[in-house]
């Protein structure tokens, strides 16, 4: 094999592994993405909670009761998902 092949085939090579972790990188990041979102909800349903309870014209049960079933939820997810061992140390 002459250099200039070499050289092509290394470029081949390289551009190849180029291809691969840029798919990687984006599958990581859309990964992150949806876990990001994930969190920021469960942000926002304690918040909305917190805002009921501090309702100066009374409690809506109502509002409470689904922000809360919506919140465990999620976070059941999230513990079966990641499994039990790793997230003892999360919670």
């Amino acid at each position: 094999m002459d250099s200039q092949s070499q050289t092509t085939s290394l470029q081949r090579l390289q551009n190849v592994e180029k291809v691969i972790l840029i798919s990687k990188s984006v599958f990581v990041l859309k990964y992150l993405r949806k876990k990001l979102k994930s969190s920021v909800r469960v942000l926002e349903l304690a918040g909305g909670v917190m805002d009921e309870l501090a309702n100066p014209t009374g409690l809506r049960k109502e509002v409470i009761s689904n922000h809360c079933r919506e919140f465990i939820q999620k976070i059941k997810a999230r513990l079966i998902f990641c499994g039990a061992s790793y997230c003892r140390g999360m919670i």
